[in-house]
């Protein structure tokens, strides 16, 4: 995976060279799935590296973003950060990545205390 990773050029001539080897032996449905796997690797290694924030509007994004350096233990080294405007949102922000969620959300807290408010009337 690191020469696909690190030299495009080199990844593609072992790519041309396995492709013409497996046409030759007549294996052409293990081009596709080669292909397919390697694409899936590459995009769980990006998704890995992904930390998404999920905020209410543009002014929770500012604060998000400053919550990421105080969170920064939990952070993947060499991160991509992804913003996104979610509509469920009522305030605050959720920071998220492959292994860890920090939900800063007004939706998450209204939700945690109607689960206490529930579990009190039972």
């Amino acid at each position: 995976m690191r020469a696909i990773e690190n030299e495009p050029e080199k990844a593609r001539d072992i790519f041309t060279k396995a492709r013409l080897y497996l046409k030759k032996k007549g294996e052409n449905s293990l081009i596709r799935a080669i292909g397919e796997n390697v694409r899936r690797e590459l995009d769980n290694k990006e998704r890995k590296n992904t930390v998404t924030v999920k905020i209410a509007n543009k002014k929770d994004g500012r604060m998000a973003l400053k919550l990421l350096s105080a969170h920064g233990k939990i952070l993947p080294k060499n991160y991509r950060t992804e913003i996104m405007l979610d509509e469920s949102l009522i305030g605050g922000s959720i920071i998220q990545t492959r292994e860890h969620r920090i939900d800063l959300s007004y939706k998450g807290e209204l939700v945690g205390l109607y689960r206490k408010l529930r579990e009190a009337q039972i």
